[in-house]
């Protein structure tokens, strides 16, 4: 392969203004109607977070403690907040919705011109770099990652890994290492352990099996190394983060059947060579991907995973014309690999790896690594299209013979209603509701035939001018460039969802009746909200989107965490680390209505009114949403969020569950403490004396108490070991109560106790993180320093 004179900056900055308007072009649908992306992750997870974060980074603070999950998690040990990711710094120049419109749309250029640089250094001309380019920032996997920014922001960084390797393999040097480290931390940083994982075996595979140009293997082993190195020192404050707590969350108990769910299933080949075929529109979408290709969710963590048939041809010519390149025997042994990984429980692959590396065990989701497929893919294209550029022109009419005879042949399959009969064919698969398979097959069908007529129409049409003998290469790039940018974006611009920037920002409908109930001016600290939601009815609402829609369910059903902008704290699970204490709370439903909602301080439920009816609980409904059929209702067995209650010693976890769910056990008078000592004990029905929340942030409260006997203040935060607490300005022991909250004996008398969750270890993790960005950018300030003596 040959070589490239370095890249100049006026090249750089001329493509990356390039890209920068293909982004605006392609997002045009979104920019124009100032909506902001909503789908799942997006509203759940990151935009509530990267609110936080930014509310708290204003003040000069730092978010330690999420409260609006699950009964509170680790800011911070949910890797996915992505609390350490420099993108962050974007939401202190826009407000709202709006800077999570950034932060993606910051990612698209970035991710395309790093693959635009790699195929540069890979020796390719500037048009068939700009396909790869292309090809990987706009196609179907990085497209449907608009529903989820930290998996979006790890795929940007991919490229710039491989750039950073590539250097590795050239130089050996610890500039290269430095530059992989820093690259490698941002991809943990954005929210991706498995990423990261990945990121850095890849890193190693290269290192190994790529090509050499002057430094020896073992050097170049070394300088790996050392960059895998640098990247734990740059990341050791998030992987001590997310470390410090794994032992107290459910992830430990994650299995492979749960690890597997959203594998791909080998059909959705298909959609990644002629279209989103499988992913239907609602309603049909889940009967698909549960009944017909096994997600065992009703829907794609990849709404796309398209390619393209023009692309899949250039990533061939690549594979025939250039297998001999250590490079591509590198890519196409990856793609091979990462494609075995994504199928999942498909193939035996991914549940070996599971057997034969712990630390593999807490990533779950075959799917996500079809980002992998998809650059390698990208790459092998980028170069597939140098081959065919460089060629002369009696070579390149072999393969436009080829390609357009791909080409007819796929139109020909698409009209004579092959789509169809493949569509039913597939009916011995389909395991779901019987009624819904004619539509089923009618729709895949459809999708199939319309996606054989247009990339066999394109496939065709640069056939066509392949055959053109004075076709030059510059002219050549610039057709490839146009018709794998129309071809992608085609297929890919309908699968980001968006939805309306004043619905997102409205207050949510019973925000207003739980603030009235409580009598504050914030629900922080006051109560929470269980939702238990089974069916929802999908009204045709004016002005409003199916996408706007189901955002305004989520909004009104107060799910986790889109109430957090309002102070609404949500006792469901959806942050990835969930208290294993809490877990178990939440995983006994018949006492969790019974008993343990009110323990944890969960003063409203929303419920469907089915579920209303069902449970015979009319009688508590506040307020209603007749648009969704859904109601709120007040729970008259909610607790304050802090009490005084009278000790009960306990020994451990289970004897402590088995206490609070005991007929002798009185909530909101006794608590079960897990104490090593007894405790002093208060008088029989005296009362125990007031207790006042004088301060309260996400991070903890401080609370002024009154105690008339000896007895506990507890506080239904989920227990993790990095509370603290002080009594009186000195430090107290938190212990453990109720099973899953805190603690703290008091004797009698006044006092002040302030609670804080501070992250044990914090600092010096900081630390370590420094030092590793310091080390990976010394030789960089070194070349400064000379350059500037010189």
């Amino acid at each position: 392969m040959s070589s490239t004179p370095p890249l100049h900056r006026r090249e750089l900055l001329s493509v990356l203004g390039a890209l920068c308007a293909a982004t605006l072009l392609f997002f045009h649908r979104l920019l124009a109607s100032g909506g902001v992306f909503c789908e799942r992750d997006m509203l759940r997870v990151c935009l509530p977070a990267k609110w936080l974060w930014v509310q708290a980074v204003r003040q000069w603070e730092w978010p330690d403690w999420t409260p609006f999950n699950s009964l509170g998690q680790p800011f911070a040990g949910a890797t996915v907040t992505g609390a350490f990711h420099p993108a962050n710094l974007l939401g202190l120049l826009v407000e709202g919705p709006a800077m999570l419109t950034l932060m993606v749309l910051v990612c698209y250029p970035v991710a395309a011109l790093g693959t635009y640089v790699l195929l540069r250094r890979w020796g390719t001309r500037p048009g068939a770099a700009a396909v790869g380019a292309l090809g990987f920032a706009f196609g179907g996997a990085l497209v449907s990652l608009t529903n989820s920014l930290p998996y979006l922001q790890a795929a940007m960084a991919l490229p710039w890994l491989l750039v950073a390797t590539d250097a590795v393999l050239k130089h050996a040097s610890w500039a290269a290492a430095g530059a992989v480290g820093l690259v490698l931390g941002t991809l943990l940083f954005a929210g991706d352990p498995q990423g990261f994982a990945v990121g850095g075996a890849t890193v190693l595979a290269v290192a190994a099996f790529g090509p050499l140009e002057g430094a020896p293997r073992r050097k170049v082993l070394l300088a790996a190394g050392a960059g895998l190195g640098l990247a734990l020192l740059v990341s050791a404050v998030q992987l001590w983060a997310s470390a410090s707590v794994l032992r107290e969350t459910f992830a430990e108990r994650r299995t492979l059947e749960t690890a597997v769910v959203w594998s791909t299933h080998p059909l959705r080949l298909l959609d990644m060579a002629l279209g989103n075929v499988f992913a239907l529109e609602r309603p049909l979408r889940a009967p698909v991907a549960e009944g017909l290709l096994g997600t065992q969710v009703n829907d794609f963590w990849l709404r796309s995973l398209y390619v393209g048939l023009p692309m899949l041809f250039l990533a061939g010519v690549a594979a025939a014309s250039r297998w001999r390149e250590r490079r591509v025997q590198l890519a196409l042994g990856l793609t091979a690999l990462f494609v075995l990984l994504m199928f999942g429980r498909h193939t035996p692959l991914y549940a070996l790896v599971y057997e034969l590396l712990p630390p593999w065990r807490p990533f779950r989701y075959p799917e996500k690594l079809s980002v992998h497929v998809a650059f390698w893919l990208a790459v092998l294209a980028g170069l597939g299209a140098e081959s065919l550029v460089a060629r002369e022109a009696p070579g390149r009419r072999r393969v436009a013979w080829v390609l357009g005879g791909l080409g007819l042949g796929v139109l020909l399959l698409a009209l004579t209603g092959t789509g169809a009969r493949l569509a039913e064919a597939l009916s011995g698969f389909y395991s779901g509701r019987p009624e819904l398979w004619p539509e089923v097959a009618r729709q895949v069908g459809e999708r199939l035939s319309e996606g054989g007529l247009r990339t066999g129409s394109v496939c065709l049409a640069l056939g066509l001018l392949l055959v053109w003998r004075k076709l030059q290469p510059r002219p050549l790039a610039l057709v490839l460039v146009t018709l794998v940018a129309v071809d992608v974006a085609w297929v890919t611009e309908p699968v980001y969802v968006s939805c309306d920037r004043d619905l997102i920002e409205a207050q949510p409908l019973f925000v207003e009746t739980m603030r009235q109930r409580v009598g504050g001016e914030t629900l922080l600290g006051q109560t929470r909200v269980y939702t238990a939601v089974a069916t929802i009815q999908q009204p045709s609402l004016e002005g409003l989107s199916l996408d706007d829609r189901d955002a305004a369910a989520n909004l009104t059903m107060l799910v986790p965490d889109v109430g957090a902008r309002w102070g609404v704290e949500a006792a469901n699970w959806y942050l990835p680390t969930l208290s294993a204490r809490v877990g178990a709370l939440l995983k006994d439903q018949r006492q969790w209505w019974r008993r343990y909602a009110g323990l944890a301080g969960v003063g409203f439920f929303t419920l469907d009114t089915l579920q209303v009816q069902k449970r015979g609980m009319e009688k508590y409904v506040v307020a209603e949403s007749e648009p969704f059929g859904v109601q709120l209702l007040a729970n008259p067995l909610a607790l304050p969020r802090v009490y005084l209650a009278a000790p009960r010693c306990v020994a451990g976890p289970e004897e402590s569950l088995a206490l609070i769910a005991s007929s002798d056990f009185v909530p909101g008078r006794q608590a079960a403490v897990e104490c090593l000592t007894p405790l002093s004990q208060p008088a029989p029905d005296a009362d125990l004396g007031s207790v006042r929340v004088v301060e309260r942030d996400p991070d903890g409260s401080t609370v002024e108490v009154d105690a008339k006997q000896p007895a506990v203040l507890v506080a239904s935060e989920a227990y993790f070991s990095g509370w603290t607490a002080t009594v009186d300005g000195a430090p107290a022991e938190v212990l453990p109560t109720n099973h899953a909250f805190l603690g703290v004996a008091l004797p009698a008398g006044r006092h002040q106790v302030i609670w804080r969750f501070i992250p044990p270890g914090q600092g010096m993790a900081l630390a370590v993180s420094g030092l590793g960005v310091g080390l990976c950018l010394l030789p960089w300030l070194l070349r400064l320093r000379r350059v500037r003596r010189a």
